[in-house]
């Protein structure tokens, strides 16, 4: 999609890489064989808080994706949160 389109050189190097992980492990299953990223996360609950944190082992040029599910009030909750940079951004419900 969107990922392949803007930067396909990295898309092909997650590829690429997932598919040499998957390669070096039998006890590694793959729950998502069309998509390039390793995880998902689900946060469910009328009331959900994450800790601080930064992934400072990342890939510094890597992409991953954020979508705000469910109905909630944007002024009072939902921000996402860039600690390193100091940025609080309003991120409404059906963001991605």
């Amino acid at each position: 999609g969107v990922f392949q389109c803007f930067t396909p050189a990295t898309y092909q190097y997650y590829r690429m890489e997932l598919d040499r992980l998957y390669a070096s492990s039998d006890r590694l299953y793959n729950w998502f064989p069309r998509s390039v990223f390793a995880s998902i996360t689900f946060n469910l609950g009328p009331w959900m808080i994450s800790w601080p944190q930064t992934d400072n082992h990342n890939l510094t040029f890597g992409w991953c994706a954020i979508t705000a599910l469910g109905n909630f009030d944007p002024e009072e909750g939902g921000h996402l949160i860039l600690w390193d940079l100091g940025l609080v951004i309003r991120f409404p419900p059906s963001s991605t």
